[in-house]
């Protein structure tokens, strides 16, 4: 019996380039490059592999999305290597509370006790 107690990697992130693709030998593979949000902004760079590669039709730079990815690593000469590979991509849209969606039923916790 095989157990997957790995966690799926997912990333909200904003598209800043979308490269065309480059074929590798036999493969082909197209870059995103993205930036995440808050204070401390990080830029990463998401490969899509292949029959992958057709996911990014629908988006385009500047779309806010969630990428679902895996870290791939490859060691040269002592050193090693890292890439972001992903395999779904999706729109991200904001998540709205209740209180934000209808303010006036709005719960008041402090009051609506019980007891």
């Amino acid at each position: 019996m095989k157990i997957n107690n790995q966690m799926e990697n997912t990333l909200n992130v904003n598209i800043k380039n979308i490269s065309e693709i480059k074929n590798i030998g036999e493969l082909n593979k197209v870059e995103v490059l993205t930036t995440t949000d808050g204070d401390y902004s990080q830029t990463i760079l998401f490969e899509f592999w292949n029959n992958k590669i057709e996911l990014l039709k629908d988006f385009k730079k500047n779309d806010n999305v969630k990428i679902s990815y895996n870290i791939k690593s490859n060691e040269f000469k002592g050193k090693y290597y890292y890439s972001f590979r992903g395999w779904k991509i999706n729109k991200h849209e904001e998540e709205i509370t209740n209180a934000e969606q209808s303010p006036d039923r709005a719960v008041n916790v402090e009051n609506d006790l019980p007891f």
